[in-house]
């Protein structure tokens, strides 16, 4: 990699006792725990919007492992079912007023509002349009972050910093070393973009993905993904569909990135005039990456641990969820799916091995493939991100360090707001 050296004039943002880098699900979940409890918090996410995979990148199903969740995880479902922003995804979805039942399918739109109003009551300083392209270091632990904004460069520090990039980002600039891919090949399962349609006549949730892809393929459009998914979102009128597939589309390539965006977005124009009614609606502005780099963390989760339904007494999330592993290429057989027990993800993985004050938020903390490929899905990901934000605040408090924090206090404090472990 080349190195660059650049004068630039940076405006300074001040000092922070947190700096959360990446304001998806489990970075607005820690920037907002951490702020609650008194910490001085600076959010960064480079899209107008905060919620990451859920809002830029439409992918609003929270269905999945959302049992034994309370704390945020309870909160957000509340606010999602008062106002008529969720419904379920099998079977009826509305009353015969048109109303939604509540269920695990999220209105994307209504997720922005409320990650909003949660930054505000909880005096986040909250940088949209913003992403970190630097990390200045003192040996193992990073000093400050340098951002690009949509009004020059900036710079925040702060005493704990939170890696919640999705990607592994700002751990990879502080020095931290990380694994992706499957062990296989080496090969990253495959992006998706998705896109809603209006004027479907849906009348369950969801269809049969095998005879949805069958259909369209009648009609002449032969997807890169055989078995794509409509399924029909809160307001009553928009179906999502999900079908396309990005193969090898690596996380710190963006070349890559940008190129199978363009691309699938053509593909989202081909699948919705298969269609005899309907309209093209929205196409997610951002690409669904189901792997970035995972980090090295002082413990890695592992199939074995999935396999024998480990529990830990840091643990601080209970996942139930499958190991869902999707084939890399449109006609190759997927991975083996290793037998899941219910098992816990521990503070001791989202501590990095090779930095001292940092902390792994979201998809990016400590595991091997098949545990990724569990652990993923948005639900444990808000919940990891609360336990991080409790965990910052601790270490901003006492002055101490990732590594050093006693993880049975994050792990008492995710059992007293109701997650059962």
């Amino acid at each position: 990699m080349a190195e660059l050296q650049i004068t630039l004039s940076a405006r300074d943002l001040g000092e922070f006792d947190v700096a959360v880098a990446g304001g998806g699900v489990s970075g607005v979940a820690a920037a907002v725990t951490a702020a609650r409890h008194g910490c001085r918090v600076v959010l960064v996410e480079g899209c107008g919007c905060l919620g990451g995979a859920l809002t830029a990148g439409l992918v609003p199903n929270m269905s999945l492992d959302r049992e034994g969740k309370g704390g945020l995880v309870a909160e957000f479902f509340r606010f999602m079912d008062e106002h008529h922003f969720s419904c379920p995804r099998y079977g009826r979805v509305a009353d015969e007023a048109g109303r939604p039942f509540p269920g695990g399918v999220v209105s994307p739109d209504g997720a922005k509002v409320l990650f909003d109003i949660w930054c505000r009551e909880a005096g986040v300083t909250t940088l949209l349009y913003s992403y970190v392209i630097g990390a200045e270091m003192d040996g193992r632990s990073i000093r400050r972050l340098v951002l690009g904004t949509e009004c020059g460069p900036a710079t925040v520090r702060a005493k704990l910093y939170v890696d919640a990039t999705g990607n592994g980002t700002l751990s990879r600039m502080a020095g931290c070393r990380g694994e992706f891919g499957d062990p296989a090949n080496g090969r990253p399962q495959p992006a998706t973009l998705g896109f809603l349609m209006s004027g479907l006549d849906l009348a369950a949730s969801t269809v049969d993905k095998a005879a949805y892809g069958e259909a369209l393929a009648a009609t002449g459009v032969h997807l890169s993904n055989p078995r794509p998914c409509a399924l029909k979102l809160p307001d009553m009128h928009n179906v999502l569909i999900w079908g396309n597939y990005a193969p090898d589309v690596r996380p710190d390539d963006i070349l890559a990135l940008s190129s199978a965006t363009m691309r699938k977005r053509e593909e989202c124009l081909a699948v919705a005039e298969a269609h005899r009614r309907g309209r093209l609606g929205t196409i997610a502005e951002h690409l669904g990456i189901r792997e970035g780099y995972r980090i090295a963390g002082v413990y890695r989760l592992t199939r074995d641990d999935l396999r024998n339904g480990a529990h830990f007494d840091d643990g601080i999330c209970p996942v139930g969820f499958m190991v869902d592993i999707h084939a890399s290429d449109r006609d190759a057989a997927p991975a083996p799916r290793p037998p899941v027990r219910p098992y816990q993800i521990p503070y001791r993985a989202l501590v990095p091995e090779d930095a001292d004050n940092l902390l792994l938020c979201g998809r990016l903390l400590s595991g091997d493939f098949y545990a990724h490929a569990s652990y993923r899905v948005i639900c444990n990901m808000m919940a990891v991100g609360e336990a991080v934000g409790r965990a910052a605040q601790f270490i901003a408090d006492e002055n101490s360090s990732p590594r050093s924090l006693d993880g049975r206090r994050v792990s008492e404090y995710m059992r007293q707001r109701g997650y059962q472990l």
